[in-house]
């Protein structure tokens, strides 16, 4: 039998990740490149979530290098202000970085074009 693939969600008005149990209350702060790259880059223990409408796709960790090569490096911005069309092909991500359950942090990227 297949797995079932575990489905995310963004609850913005209660501001709460949850799957079937919940996720996360905290959303600590929106990240620069620099401080995607180290997350990203140093393999830490957190869990990498792509943002798409309310629904969230967990990434596997061996597609965060390749994905940040090829989609984040030169697309993350600064702030909610940001206008796609700044960046080259009209699309950009804000990072933001939540606490977890049990200590995990959890990078949300709402992706924005």
């Amino acid at each position: 039998m297949d797995k079932i693939k575990e489905s995310f969600f963004l609850n913005r008005k209660s501001r709460e990740i949850y799957s079937l149990t919940l996720w996360s209350r905290k959303n600590i702060k929106v990240l620069n490149s620099q401080e995607v790259e180290q997350i990203i880059l140093d393999n830490s223990s957190t869990v990498f979530i792509n943002y798409e409408r309310d629904n969230l796709t967990m990434l596997a960790e061996s597609e965060l290098v390749s994905f940040w090569e090829s989609d984040l490096k030169n697309h993350i911005a600064k702030s909610y202000c940001s206008s796609p069309q700044d960046f080259e092909h009209g699309y950009c991500y804000i990072a933001e970085l939540w606490k977890g359950k049990y200590g995990k942090r959890i990078l949300v990227l709402h992706y924005l074009h």
